[in-house]
């Protein structure tokens, strides 16, 4: 019984060497994950940023419906790459919704005018399409196109071979 015992007491636990192989092993895994979970973590930021543009663009058009009055989508602190407010023309509601730009993206098709605004009919003021590219660093990003009525196309800058990638203006410049 003594023997056994010893045996038993001997085959409970992790080697020294059984535990620098694991590490090392998820240490390897670790450094294969770190850069396609950064690329991953860049890509939501995109998309987040596009839709809340696609909210504001809702909440704006929303807001005009329902208080029967004009409502603008305006850059925030006089740059879309700081973000966008949703507040009434005439300034007597102020400012009803605020969007901040994530940080590492930014607006770079040069195409947003200085101000969205929805009439009380819910119809753009303006008709004519808009552009908002929302880019990153790495020179990837989201395509958001603005119809007359305020709907939204959304698809991906330089993605190849992705369903959703842009057919035509692909590039964040």
């Amino acid at each position: 019984m003594g023997a056994a015992r010893t045996m038993s007491a001997r085959n409970t636990g992790f080697t020294i060497l059984e535990l620098m192989i694991t590490l090392t092993v998820a240490g390897i895994l670790l450094a294969m994950a770190a850069p396609a979970m950064g690329n991953f973590l860049k890509d939501n930021r995109l998309s987040t940023q596009a839709n809340d543009l696609v909210s504001a663009l809702t909440v704006a058009r929303s807001e005009a419906i329902k208080r029967r009055t004009d409502i603008e989508l305006a850059p925030k602190g006089g740059s879309w790459n700081n973000g966008w407010v949703v507040r009434d023309v005439a300034g007597v509601l102020g400012t009803l919704r605020t969007y901040d730009m994530a940080p590492g993206i930014q607006e770079t098709g040069g195409a947003l005018p200085a101000s969205i605004v929805f009439r009380a009919s819910g119809a753009r003021a303006v008709l004519a399409p808009v552009v908002a590219k929302l880019c990153d660093d790495r020179g990837k990003g989201r395509r958001v196109e603005i119809r007359g009525l305020g709907t939204a196309d959304v698809c991906w800058i330089n993605y190849p071979g992705r369903p959703e990638e842009c057919a035509n203006d692909n590039n964040c410049n």
